[in-house]
Parts: C-alpha cells; sequence; structure tokens
C-alpha cells in the first residue's frame, strides 16, 4: 500500500535517496529538499542551480548532487553538504552533466556523465569522500553515461546514452564494450540505467518515443538479451 504524502512545490522531482528510516532528500528541477521524520514533511534546503540530475547520500550527514543548468550554454554543477544540508558547497567546477554518481566506500565515488558542452562520454571519480574529483576516463563522441554501477574498486559497468554497455576490471581506467544494443539498423534505444546483483547478474534498461528496453545478463556481461516493450 502506497500513501500520498504533500509537499511543498509542484516543481518535478528526479532522485530520492534515504540515509536511515528518518533522513531523506530528494532531488528536483529547482531545489534540494530535505525530510527529518521519515518523508511526512520536507523542507527546501538549497538550490540547485538548475535541473537536478543526480543524487547520493553516504549518511545523513553527507550528501552529493549534481545540476545542469536548463538553457544553452549548458553548465554543470556539483554540491556537497557534510552537515546534513545546513551549508552547501560546490565541490567540482569542471563544466560536467552528472548523470549518475555512486560511492563504493565512504571515500571511494564515480561520477558518470559527459563534458560540456559537447556531451563528451567521461567518468570523474574521488578518493576523499566527494571533496574534489579527477577525470578518469574519456570516450569519443557525444553520447554521455547515464548509468553506472560499481560491484568493488575495480570491477563495473557504465552505460552511455547510444546503448553501448562498458565494461572495467581497472577501477574505470579502461574500458572494453561489454555489448552494443541495437534493435533497429537504423536507429537505436538510449539505455538510461544498470545495475548488477552478483558478478554475472546484471540489467540494463532504456527506451524513447513510446519504446522501452530492459536487457540482462547472466555471464557477467559477455552476452545480453534484450526485450522491447512497445
Amino acid at each position: 500500500k502506497w500513501l500520498i504524502y504533500p509537499f511543498p512545490t509542484s516543481e518535478p522531482l528526479t532522485k530520492i535517496r534515504f540515509a536511515d528510516s528518518t533522513n531523506g532528500w530528494i532531488l528536483g528541477e529547482k531545489y534540494i529538499y530535505k525530510t527529518s521524520d521519515g518523508g511526512n514533511s520536507w523542507f527546501k534546503q538549497d538550490s540547485s542551480g538548475g535541473s537536478g540530475t543526480a543524487l547520493t547520500v553516504l549518511n545523513a550527514n553527507t550528501v552529493l548532487y549534481g545540476s545542469i543548468t536548463e538553457t544553452a550554454p549548458y553548465t554543470g554543477t556539483l554540491r556537497k553538504t557534510i552537515n546534513g544540508g545546513l551549508s552547501w558547497q560546490t565541490v567540482d567546477t569542471l563544466s560536467f552533466y552528472w548523470g549518475k554518481i555512486q560511492f563504493i566506500n565512504d571515500q571511494t565515488g564515480y561520477g558518470g556523465g559527459g563534458s560540456l558542452p559537447g556531451w563528451q562520454p567521461m567518468l570523474r571519480k574521488t578518493t576523499d569522500g566527494g571533496s574534489t574529483w579527477f577525470t578518469v576516463w574519456s570516450g569519443t563522441g557525444n553520447y554521455e553515461i547515464r548509468g553506472l554501477h560499481f560491484l568493488n574498486p575495480y570491477n563495473g559497468w557504465i552505460v552511455l546514452y547510444d546503448a553501448v554497455i562498458l565494461k572495467t576490471t581497472s577501477g574505470g581506467i579502461n574500458w572494453t564494450v561489454s555489448d552494443s544494443i541495437r534493435p533497429y539498423p537504423s536507429s537505436y534505444l538510449p539505455l538510461r540505467d544498470i545495475t548488477f546483483v552478483t558478478p554475472d547478474r546484471g540489467w540494463a534498461v532504456g527506451g524513447i518515443a513510446g519504446d522501452a528496453i530492459v536487457v540482462r545478463t547472466t555471464d557477467a556481461g559477455s552476452n545480453w538479451l534484450y526485450q522491447i516493450f512497445s
């Protein structure tokens, strides 16, 4: 059973993450909001400076979110709090679209997205809890990273918007194509997220213009099976 809770804005909301049963954050197109009572009430904390794109919650004190300006020339921002949202700081000045952020421990995290304004796929990394970031990999073309999932500090996957799946065993330094999902000869369905539950079993999802796609692997990404829903 799901209950509808009141919310203090009508803006589109893009991400939700909880640190525990009481403390959580919602990222919207304009602001980031916090609850400290399990979602019964929400209050505004910080202006996103555009449209919120990525959100990660390390604990009840440490939260990071990415946003992008709504009009060209596009610029991206990454903001961080270490006091539960009482204050926020910009922690990365690179003009970057933050598509997905994942931490594998309290210090090491990855941010996938694309450089702006060219949307070149790029993977950023932090080893100090998100205070500073550096680029560990840049791809070619203009289709950014939309989803990523690391099982440990070395093994991970990313999906690009043009439906390419890549795998790393070197902590994101080197990548090989795991598969390219091209169901149509003259087109593609973009992929938007990926997750693994074991080193062998994973899923990726995407779709556009009335078509949805779900792909899965049971052999660590050597082969992917896909199904399209129209």
